[in-house]
């Protein structure tokens, strides 16, 4: 199956997932995200900028196949810049994990109106903010 322009599959059925702020420090987000994805079938690239040799990956192109997914553990402020980056990269779907945007008040929504506008200038499918998405398991 390949995700196609337009479609759901990068989202519900991902060949490859990037977790964008993947950590160490097991009670981070980052870390359970990484966690959560040990029986997932594809590939699967932890990155963290601020930590470039996390368990040998240093972005969505290390990974050991495609990614159409990212998963964005970052904060808001600088989610938008992670959705377009991650963009850029060819994926073609986020879930948006982290809190502070529009529910945290008038700087939580502009960071959000931030993300929508990623999104319709990039085209990539987004779930959330505020989400932990949904389980990933690929079978065959």
């Amino acid at each position: 199956m390949t995700a196609t322009a337009g479609s759901l599959d990068a989202l519900f059925a991902p060949r490859g997932v990037a977790v964008i702020g993947a950590s160490r420090d097991p009670g981070k987000l980052g870390s359970v995200m990484a966690r959560s994805l040990a029986g997932f079938g594809g590939s699967v690239a932890l990155v963290n900028p601020r930590d470039p040799d996390m368990y040998g990956s240093t972005g969505a192109a290390a990974a050991d196949g495609p990614v159409d997914l990212a998963m964005l553990c970052v904060p808001a402020a600088v989610s938008a810049a992670a959705l377009a980056d991650v963009a850029a990269a060819g994926v073609s779907a986020a879930v948006v994990c982290g809190g502070g945007f529009a529910e945290a008040g008038p700087e939580g929504a502009r960071l959000q109106a931030a993300l929508s506008t990623v999104a319709a200038e990039t085209g990539i499918r987004v779930l959330g903010p505020n989400t932990s998405g949904s389980s990933y398991r690929r079978s065959g």
